[in-house]
């Protein structure tokens, strides 16, 4: 974008030293964009483009996206998917990439109980599993602790009429209530129902949030069956587990505190004071409503990020990007507190100081979107070499040893 191209369009071959999962692999695929003199308007534009007419080609299926009135809506290629804030999708759904095919949501009790166990947690949630399930197979799946990253929610089953009136008796120890006759009210409780209680702090940082992971398995458990499909809007055809949802999650935090390192014991993440890393990259741009705060408050900064989410999978990130000079040198040294900036990224630095346009972008992970098409769960099925869990490739052998002559020529050696 510094040195003049308006805009490309590229098939990239990406290599990242990260975690491997089923939709990541060291090495893959993206179908990347950047686009000069441009906004997240425009991007979203391009980008919904290309992804409905794929799906209309290649599956012959139209998008279903998420309304404010909690239904889903068919759209046409011509319609823009909706948009869903970070906050409010971490409240309703638990985690940054919901899959709205399902209609769980997540209950904020926040305005008839606190949570009292941790201080730095005080939001109490709720997730409710209604009755006419196969409820041995769900309940025991929300429950394996080996799920769960952190602590695991309270799973309580509503087996008698007894446990309609004194199902909060299991969490007296760690909640505060002071309205439970209103509580009780609007969950309306059956027998049969099973709850899910836990807590996360008011400005969270878990991602999902032990509610967020519990509605991940519940629906892995349940969408397959037809039960708790979200309703749809008039002229729309019924959704299924076979369709897909389509919409863009917003205004993410731009830094988020570092995270210290759990021991084994200890439940809740803790942070530390006056560290942060940037939520997805430290290029992207901030909100410019929220600008005044990236000298006193950087946690308090929204960034120009926007994910396309598809079926609780993140299709594709993309971001306004930081084209200041001084602005972003001011992030990389003042709050990610960056050794040595100059020396990591003073080719970006000294291109953004010879005059940059503004200037966003994003990419579609290919591998994803493959997988999806072909309607398999991991990346692993859609690429010819696929690594292990090593980052080895068993087909060639890679990587291999290097031996002492090869390494000689670089001054190296093992020791």
């Amino acid at each position: 974008m510094a040195s003049g191209v308006h805009r490309y369009y590229q098939i990239a071959r990406c290599f990242r030293d990260e975690d491997l999962r089923a939709d990541r692999q060291p090495e893959f695929t993206q179908l990347d964009l950047e686009m000069s003199f441009a906004n997240k308007e425009d991007v979203q534009k391009v980008v919904q483009k290309v992804v409905q007419t794929v799906w209309k080609e290649v599956v012959g299926q139209r998008f279903y996206t998420f309304e404010k009135n909690g239904k889903l809506r068919q759209i046409t290629e011509e319609e823009s998917f909706t948009e869903l804030s970070y906050d409010d999708a971490i409240s309703r759904f638990g985690i940054d990439k919901p899959d709205l095919r399902s209609s769980l949501e997540i209950f904020n009790a926040s305005g008839y109980a606190t949570s009292v166990e941790n201080t730095d947690f005080p939001i109490f949630e709720l997730l409710v599993l209604r009755d006419g399930l196969e409820k041995e197979g769900l309940l025991k799946a929300v429950s394996n602790s080996k799920d769960y990253s952190s602590r695991v929610p309270t799973v309580i089953s509503i087996k008698s009429e007894a446990d309609l009136s004194l199902w909060h008796e299991k969490l007296k120890s760690r909640v505060q209530f002071f309205d439970l006759a209103g509580l009780n009210q609007a969950l309306d409780l059956k027998i049969g129902d099973i709850v899910l209680a836990s807590d996360r702090r008011v400005k969270n940082y878990e991602n999902p949030t032990p509610l967020g992971k519990a509605r991940q398995i519940a629906i892995s458990e349940t969408l397959s069956k037809s039960l708790y499909t979200r309703e749809v809007t008039e002229g729309s055809d019924p959704i299924t587990s076979q369709d897909f949802v389509g919409t863009w999650v917003t205004d993410f935090p731009l830094f988020n505190p570092v995270e210290l390192e759990s021991t084994d014991d200890c439940k809740y993440p803790t942070y530390v004071d006056g560290k942060f890393v940037s939520t997805h990259h430290p290029f992207t741009m901030a909100k410019l409503e929220d600008y005044e705060h990236l000298k006193e408050d950087p946690l308090q900064v929204r960034g120009q990020h926007y994910d396309l989410v598809v079926n609780g999978v993140e299709l594709g990130g993309g971001s306004t990007r930081v084209h200041d000079v001084e602005l972003q040198q001011y992030i990389f040294e003042n709050i990610l507190q960056i050794p040595n900036p100059d020396v990591l990224f003073g080719h970006l630095l000294t291109a953004f100081s010879t005059g940059c346009p503004p200037h966003a972008g994003l990419a579609i992970g290919f591998d994803r979107m493959t997988a999806m098409l072909s309607r398999t769960d991991s990346i692993r099925d859609v690429i010819a070499f696929p690594k292990t869990i090593t980052g080895a490739d068993p087909m060639i052998g890679s990587p291999s040893k290097s031996t002492v002559n090869q390494l000689k020529d670089y001054h190296i050696r093992v020791i």
